[in-house]
């Protein structure tokens, strides 16, 4: 399913600064390794022979079980521990656009013998299949990829990152477009595109994992005692003395 889309892959929008899992360099590592464990995710029979709103359901149905392994892998990507994931949503904007009036009752059969070409078009408008019925007529050169403002699925992409309220990132995950040719070369034509964006959702959060060292004891007795968040930034540095402070002691002047 998702292998035609390699490289369709990018941020759309991002949250604000403070909000952020990434830095903005860090955000092709994340897609490239998500994009990679996918399959194995949804199982790589499901991944190959599903749709997107076929997975975009799995994807709710199975919410917290992907939200922990997004979570676990954050720190691995460069990603920040004060933040997570909360929540996660594959979303599917179709935008289509036609010069043909549709047909309805008992016209709308017609549409499935009437001579047409259909050309297909991954993220980069390069022709990945032709399909023509009841035609031997071919565009030379094929027609142009359709604008997605013009199929309307811009608009659908702002009101999804308007809808985030600046804690929620957009990213593409895969990009196909078709346009359809009906009793060429005088038919009409119509557009069409699918867009598909993973949502996630991100707050504070609520468990900050930190790993703690001891430096070797100084010429007077005392120690520095570094936390380490699991992205390796260091958050806080203590110089102690390990005959008068507990664990407890330092765990508290480490919160603080």
């Amino acid at each position: 399913m998702g292998a035609s889309n390699s490289g369709a892959q990018k941020c759309l929008w991002r949250p604000t600064e403070d909000q952020r899992l990434f830095a903005e360099q860090d955000e092709k590592k994340f897609l490239a390794n998500l994009w990679e464990t996918l399959p194995a995710f949804f199982g790589f029979v499901t991944w190959k022979t599903s749709s997107w709103t076929q997975l975009a359901l799995v994807v709710d149905n199975r919410k917290e079980e992907l939200l922990k392994h997004l979570n676990d892998n954050i720190y691995l990507d460069g990603g920040t521990a004060n933040m997570e994931i909360s929540d996660v949503r594959l979303a599917v904007l179709d935008g289509e656009s036609s010069e043909q009036q549709r047909q309805t009752g008992l016209f709308s059969w017609l549409t499935f013998v009437e001579p047409r070409v259909t050309y297909r078009f991954d993220h980069a408008g390069h022709v990945v299949s032709t399909t023509a019925v009841n035609t031997d007529a071919m565009l030379r050169p094929p027609p142009p990829v359709p604008s997605l403002d013009r199929l309307g699925i811009v608009a659908k992409l702002q009101q999804l990152e308007r809808a985030g309220q600046g804690d929620t990132y957009g990213f593409s995950m895969a990009l196909s477009y078709s346009c359809t040719h009906v009793r060429p070369p005088q038919g009409p034509v119509s557009q069409a595109a699918t867009c598909i964006v993973l949502l996630l959702h991100v707050e504070p959060s609520r468990t900050l994992v930190l790993t703690i060292s001891a430096s070797a004891l100084g010429h007077d007795g005392t120690t520095e005692i570094a936390a380490t968040a699991m992205s390796g930034r260091e958050v806080a540095r203590l110089h102690v003395d390990p005959w008068t402070v507990s664990v407890g002691n330092i765990v508290c002047q480490l919160a603080e």
